[in-house]
């Protein structure tokens, strides 16, 4: 499933804009070619668990996020396949990068965002 989802991430491009307000967030998430609706999520630093859907529409929650100094931090768990993993956001050399473990797996993966017009 995994190398499925990396290979097939080639045919489409996700555009994913955060938009940040002191401790409020909304993030958008859109493919191209239009693959899957679009999907809009908004949360608060502080929040207990918000439902939400990542670039593939599978569904989880986003839980406790923090701040961490600089950096965003939470846990996600992911609800069909019932997984957990934790996320980082923050900024390096002027790019947003998410970093998210998979700790049951042993596996971890940094995205690195580029700033569009």
């Amino acid at each position: 499933y995994n190398s499925f989802m990396a290979n097939s991430a080639f045919l489409a491009r996700v555009k994913q804009t955060v938009e940040q307000r002191m401790d409020e967030f909304q993030v958008v998430m859109e493919t191209f070619p239009p693959l899957a609706p679009t999907r809009c999520a908004k949360f608060h630093v502080g929040a207990d668990e918000v439902r939400m859907r990542d670039d593939a529409g599978r569904e989880m929650l986003f839980a406790r996020p923090a701040w961490r100094g600089d950096v965003l931090a939470g846990h996600l768990r992911y609800l069909n396949p019932a997984h957990e993993l934790t996320i980082e956001r923050y900024m390096e050399g002027g790019r947003m990068v998410e970093h998210v473990r998979y700790p049951s797996k042993h596996v971890e993966m940094r995205r690195i965002f580029k700033k569009t017009k």
